[in-house]
């Protein structure tokens, strides 16, 4: 089985990534640095050709993890849920976790990084706020749409693992 890790910038999908993979003894693998490895380049500089032709670019690469792995955990990319059909694809083929966490919260983990993100280079601090309620508010019906949401403020990690397991014996039953 396939899991993704889905949610905003900073929610935690990288940090998160290998205690979801250690949990469920999967591997890992992480959306944004598959692209970077495939491309030859950074995320940021695919940006720069275009939101359209990176969203080509991070499609191709989701089909391509889809096709070739299996038990592993996927950290996606922000807008990975939001664009073309990735979100149907994810859940066709595995199960999804939304890692939800309060804009405040995102505000003080990307404060330190934000250089790195395409969408939200050289903001100042409200603008930063601001910037990622809108994109929240624009992605939280492809989010929403997860299988599990974790919210990675308040919930227990250990009660979301058991959830998996669980959905997983339910899929495993089902499909007998």
């Amino acid at each position: 089985m396939l899991l993704f890790l889905t949610g905003m910038p900073g929610a935690g999908k990288t940090f998160w990534l290998n205690s979801f993979a250690e949990a469920l003894q999967y591997q890992t693998a992480d959306l944004d640095q598959f692209i970077e490895e495939r491309q030859g380049c950074s995320i940021p500089v695919l940006f720069q050709r275009g939101e359209g032709y990176f969203r080509r670019v991070e499609k191709e690469a989701l089909d391509a993890l889809v096709q070739a792995r299996q038990n592993t955990v996927i950290a996606t990319g922000g807008g990975t849920p939001c664009h073309e059909d990735n979100m149907a694809k994810m859940k066709q083929n595995g199960m999804t976790v939304y890692l939800q966490a309060s804009v405040r919260q995102l505000c003080q983990r990307l404060a330190q990084d934000v250089s790195s993100r395409p969408l939200l280079a050289q903001l100042t601090s409200r603008e930063l706020y601001c910037r990622l309620e809108a994109i929240l508010s624009g992605r939280q019906y492809f989010y929403r749409q997860s299988d599990i949401v974790f919210n990675t403020e308040t919930d227990n990690f250990a009660h979301i693992i058991a959830q998996i397991q669980s959905l997983q014996r339910q899929n495993n039953n089902s499909h007998v």
